[in-house]
């Protein structure tokens, strides 16, 4: 390799903006011999309702990006989301010490590509006005400020001024990305009687489509009655019916540029110490459409064409590589050992043909903490790396490393040009990050899986974590002295700290209540001895069976209680099938006059119900019941 890797810093690559964008980086880093590394930021919720903690240890990370580690960085409009507002992004670009190239919006004093939405957006309004003689208009736009967005909105209102039409004139709806949300915000909208506007005009395509189905569906003729116009020419734009009309941004030219920009000003910098910002405007295209009434009874294109039987060929493959993620996010819920995580998330890799994933882990997890500065650590370890070309899982030393000087080893790094990392984090902590090559520009599933493995390796380092604490334990004041296991006490501590935990994660859980079968009976017939032996072997039968991050804990004389955190009541019902069969063994191996039997009852604990005195309750008549089928078989079998 030539030349030293570029950073990609993004909020989201798997939408139809962000994949020919990379397309174009990845085409000429292709050509180039370069890597580059794409930092996924993890954001699933607005700015103003993300915790500052968690959003300033998931920027912090991109601190990984510096000198020694990449030639330059670039950052897509997108990314400014993460940030509560625009200056705070600006500021954060500014501070990364290599060079900076923003992709689809100028930003001053950094290099910037971008096309001229304000004049795109003013040209393509003006033709409805012009052309199709529009006077009234429904804009609809996104409930977030993003730069590029903005502009096309002031070139819109631009073109209705320069025409003499009044603001009045514009009706505004504001929606999110989520798909069904628009159309909750259109539902007054019934007939054409209803609409007091011609077109509709919107910030991106994703709106214009759903826009176009709702108003379809009301029994609305499209471009009769009503004209449309979006922006970003995606794939969907072309499959809409009637087609859309839109705005070709050239992404993928952009990304290109992007690039050629990049290492211009990095070799600049090595050569003066410094380098002199850059702007590009690439040239965006209209495409008129049959959605604004420019075209009539289009054949579809060869592109179209070649779109459709994409779509129609992966759509099997899609379907298959959900199954395995829904598979996935299972097992990733019942296992909480390390090493059992390890095996797990290698067969997984492996089933979804990824050629390689390292998952690097800080040898001391980074708190949350929105009142001190972020320092990336200097020592990290590769806590796993599959390689698809492997045959086996085949358990490997932690090898260390620090992340200052290299995001990884060189003997990880793969054969791609193109890496994704992203942070492995919760609220609390930062665990460290994972990289993977990705063998297909099919991010929305590689990013789910991403997000599984981000939330099984902090849910078990958290609870591996509280597992430890149970096992130092020096006080016996929280500790049954006949069986080691925690006593009432020990479990209203840590019962009900696991259950916090767990939906600071969240995630869910059960609480169990077991009470043992004629402990009494067993106690009056065979002594008191015999009856603590009875209660030793019960709970080490429920160690066996329950795993070791489980909270198990006696409640009384032969009654327990087990706080059971990312359990199911499938894998519960799975529990109790395995416990019945480990007493049936135990009373045929044991040599004991008496025999074991339980009965165990189980409640989900969630953020709306996790109080855990009140789930002990529940739990004790759901086993109540369980007992009272015991004692029906009991009779019946004598």
């Amino acid at each position: 390799m030539n030349k030293k890797p570029l950073g990609l810093f993004v909020n989201g690559i798997e939408t139809e903006y962000g994949l020919p964008i990379l397309k174009g980086i990845d085409k000429y880093c292709s050509q180039n011999d370069v890597d580059y590394y794409v930092y996924l930021i993890q954001s699933q919720e607005l700015p103003e309702r993300r915790s500052d903690n968690f959003t300033k240890t998931q920027i912090g990370l991109a601190s990984i990006f510096n000198k020694k580690t990449v030639s330059a960085v670039l950052t897509t409009a997108t990314s400014c989301n993460v940030f509560a507002t625009k200056e705070l992004y600006n500021q954060f670009l500014k501070k990364l010490t290599v060079p900076v190239v923003s992709i689809g919006v100028k930003i001053d004093g950094i290099s910037s590509v971008f096309i001229d939405n304000y004049s795109l957006a003013k040209e393509m309004t003006e033709h409805f006005i012009k052309c199709h003689n529009v006077r009234k208009f429904l804009l609809i736009k996104v409930n977030v400020v993003i730069p590029d967005m903005e502009e096309r909105i002031s070139g819109f209102y631009a073109a209705l001024q320069e025409a003499g039409i009044p603001k009045e004139n514009v009706t505004v709806v504001e929606s999110d990305f989520n798909y069904g949300s628009l159309s909750e915000l259109l539902k007054e909208y019934k007939t054409k009687e209803d609409c007091c506007f011609d077109s509709v005009i919107c910030v991106d395509d994703v709106l214009a489509i759903e826009s176009m189905e709702y108003f379809e569906k009301a029994g609305i003729r499209i471009p009769e009655e009503l004209k449309f116009a979006g922006f970003d020419d995606c794939t969907a734009s072309l499959q809409a019916r009637p087609p859309l009309t839109t705005v070709n941004q050239q992404l993928g030219e952009q990304g290109i540029e992007a690039c050629r920009t990049a290492f211009e000003c990095f070799e600049q910098s090595e050569r003066t110490g410094s380098y002199v910002p850059k702007h590009s405007i690439v040239q965006g295209h209209i495409k008129y459409r049959q959605s604004c009434g420019c075209t009539k009874n289009a054949r579809l294109t060869q592109k179209e064409k070649d779109s459709q039987s994409i779509l129609a060929t992966n759509y099997y493959l899609l379907r298959q590589k959900i199954h395995l993620l829904q598979k996935c996010l299972q097992n990733s819920r019942t296992t909480t050992r390390l090493d059992d995580l390890k095996q797990m998330l290698y067969n997984e890799l492996i089933e979804l043909r990824v050629p390689s994933c390292t998952i690097v882990t800080f040898n001391k997890p980074i708190e949350n903490n929105s009142d001190a500065d972020y320092k990336l650590p200097d020592e990290a370890c590769v806590f796993l790396h599959v390689d698809s070309r492997q045959k086996e899982y085949v358990p490997q030393p932690e090898i260390e490393f620090n992340p200052n000087e290299m995001m990884l080893p060189e003997k990880f790094c793969g054969t791609n040009h193109l890496h994704v990392f992203t942070s492995l984090s919760n609220e609390r902590y930062q665990f460290g990050y994972v990289v993977y090559n990705p063998n297909s520009f099919d991010f929305i599933l590689y990013a789910t899986f991403t997000n599984i493995i981000t939330n099984a390796i902090a849910s078990t380092y958290e609870l591996s974590a509280l597992s430890s604490k149970k096992d130092a334990l020096e006080s016996e004041s929280y500790t049954d002295e006949l069986t080691g296991i925690f006593n009432r006490r020990g479990l209203a501590v840590y019962g009900q700290n696991s259950i916090n935990q767990s939906l600071v994660m969240h995630d869910g859980g059960l609480v169990i209540f077991a009470d043992m079968d004629d402990l009494k009976v067993i106690n009056d017939t065979f002594g008191h001895e015999s009856g603590d032996e009875a209660i030793k072997a019960e709970v080490k039968i429920l160690r066996d069976a329950f795993r070791t991050s489980d909270i198990i804990a006696r409640f009384g004389g032969d009654e327990f209680v087990i706080v059971a955190p990312k359990m199911t009541m499938e894998y519960f019902k799975q529990r109790c099938a395995r416990i019945d069969e480990m007493s049936r063994r135990w009373n045929e191996k044991s040599g004991k006059k008496f025999t074991l039997s339980i009965s165990l009852g189980a409640v989900e604990f969630s953020s709306g119900k996790s109080d855990l005195t009140e789930l002990i309750a529940e739990a004790d008549k759901a086993q109540y019941e369980v007992k009272k089928e015991h004692h029906k078989r009991k009779r019946a079998a004598n």
